[in-house]
């Protein structure tokens, strides 16, 4: 991590210690029970042994690196992705977005591999565009312009699924395809399918429509 200013000046002799130390945090009943959410007096209780004072900021530093969490600077806490609720938030946080219009543009990804992670850290990246806390385990809402995108994974399916809402809602498809193409190529750089609803007048009225390949109908 030599782009980041803090962990360059530091060595780690042991790979084991940081991991420890990171598990300590991850593993933190409080933490847990605050729904992902840490401030830095529930860190310095958590790495409250001499040997964790000096390095307590490359620590969290690693964690930021290693994608594990984001800082949310306006209140000075840190969410930790894979902690977060099981349950989306509130619908009361919808009113007055895009979210409150029928018309929406929808795409789904669907692979034979994928890890929860690939969301978790699609959050950490695009933490900027986060709507508000709108945000949980299997899902997220993002702003980008003036759309409004639901992505939310479907484990049992192995999908990714996203929604868009409001204006600029290609721009936003593209913004979020090029992040998910980016992040599943580490696992398969065949990349997953991506799927498109069908556009006839029944699966328009439908809350879930027929989805088909696009790799398919690319052949056509």
């Amino acid at each position: 991590f030599q782009e980041d200013k803090v962990l360059r000046k530091t060595l780690i002799l042991d790979p084991g210690w940081a991991i420890h130390a990171i598990c300590k945090v991850l593993l933190n009943p409080n933490l847990n029970a605050r729904g992902g959410e840490a401030d830095i007096a529930l860190l310095k209780r958590i790495w409250n042994f001499s040997q964790y004072q000096d390095m307590r900021n490359p620590l969290l530093r690693l964690m930021f690196n290693l994608e594990l969490c984001w800082e949310r600077k306006a209140e000075g806490t840190y969410i930790v992705p894979l902690l977060l609720p099981q349950r989306m938030p509130g619908i009361s946080q919808l009113q007055n977005t895009p979210f409150s219009q029928m018309i929406q543009l929808r795409y789904r990804y669907r692979s034979y591999f994928m890890p929860e992670s690939i969301l978790t850290r699609l959050m950490i990246r695009m933490n900027d565009y986060i709507y508000g806390k709108m945000y949980w385990r299997s899902g997220v809402l993002f702003q980008i312009g003036d759309a409004v995108v639901e992505v939310a994974m479907n484990a049992i399916d192995q999908e990714i699924r996203v929604r868009i809402a409001g204006e600029s809602q290609r721009d936003a498809l593209a913004h979020i395809r090029g992040q998910l193409k980016s992040l599943h190529d580490a696992y398969d750089p065949e990349g997953p399918d991506e799927l498109i609803p069908c556009q006839c007048r029944l699966c328009e009225e439908q809350v879930n429509p027929h989805f088909y390949s696009y790799r398919l109908l690319k052949e056509y």
